[in-house]
């Protein structure tokens, strides 16, 4: 029965529903939204928030390599995809996570002392 799914041409079409529904996201990432607050593209934007641009580009990135993958039946693509966006998102999500815990200031040490991940 899946393989009836699989053959059919619409199935194989919701492919491109993917990649547009990644195109949305990349372009939510550059542009911000609505408010522009969490805009890659635009001046006067905070740190963190061009930050959680950056995961929202990223996010789309990877949704949009699975449905050209999907298309196209590439399994390099869908390897590179899955493997691309795991890393990266997963990174990302740590540096938004260690940047609101320090309240986006940068910690000040002498050499030799250990850091302090407290906020003050």
């Amino acid at each position: 029965m899946l393989s009836t799914i699989y053959e059919a041409g619409w199935f194989h079409n919701l492919g491109i529903g993917v990649m547009v529904w990644g195109l949305l996201y990349i372009w939510l990432g550059l542009s911000g939204g609505r408010d522009g607050r969490r805009s890659l593209i635009r001046r006067g934007v905070r740190m963190v928030d061009r930050l959680e641009g950056w995961r929202t580009f990223l996010l789309g990135l990877t949704v949009a390599g699975l449905g050209a993958a999907w298309f196209w039946d590439q399994r390099w693509l869908l390897v590179l995809s899955l493997g691309f966006g795991f890393t990266e998102l997963h990174e990302s999500t740590h540096v938004l996570r260690a940047w609101r815990g320090l309240g986006g200031k940068p910690v000040s040490r002498s050499v030799g002392q250990p850091v302090s991940w407290s906020v003050d």
